[in-house]
């Protein structure tokens, strides 16, 4: 039984009820929910983090100290775990039904959710062009971009 502990500074209710978000599992007992749209009385499109503690069974709201390098609010993106403690975030689409941008970025936790920081990867060119609805999956060294819709929604 997962026996909850009493809520930190950054600990915010569960995630609000979403779809088009993605969840990445990024260590032993740490899964990271990204973005996605929330439906309150609309739709809106977020780039809000939550990160759930499986061994407190937790959410923790994640909000990084910089802005700079993090994805715009997307839907329908594709994410997966790289490494310990980091995950990517590729494509989706906007509020108004257009594709994002073709960014790759990478969220870096370091152990610590007040410490995470997101940073746009370079890639080479040619750059595969933004999408929603694909999959992504990790075989290092390489990241596989799989299906999706290239088109507006």
């Amino acid at each position: 039984m997962i026996k909850p502990t009493p809520p930190s500074k950054n600990s915010a209710p569960n995630p609000s009820k979403r779809f088009g978000h993605s969840i990445c599992v990024i260590s032993q007992f740490r899964a990271i929910l990204f973005a996605g749209a929330v439906a309150d009385s609309s739709y809106k499109i977020t780039n809000d983090i939550f990160s759930f503690n499986s061994r407190t069974g937790v959410w923790t709201q994640v909000i990084p100290k910089e802005k700079k390098g993090m994805p715009s609010p997307r839907a329908a993106h594709g994410a997966c775990a790289i490494e310990n403690l980091q995950m990517v975030v590729f494509g989706g689409a906007q509020a108004q039904g257009s594709v994002v941008d073709n960014e790759l970025y990478l969220l870096k936790l370091m152990g610590d959710e007040a410490k995470c920081k997101w940073v746009e990867v370079p890639v080479e060119e040619p750059k595969p062009p933004s999408r929603y609805g694909h999959t992504m999956a990790f075989i290092k060294p390489n990241i596989f971009i799989i299906g999706g819709n290239i088109g507006t929604i």
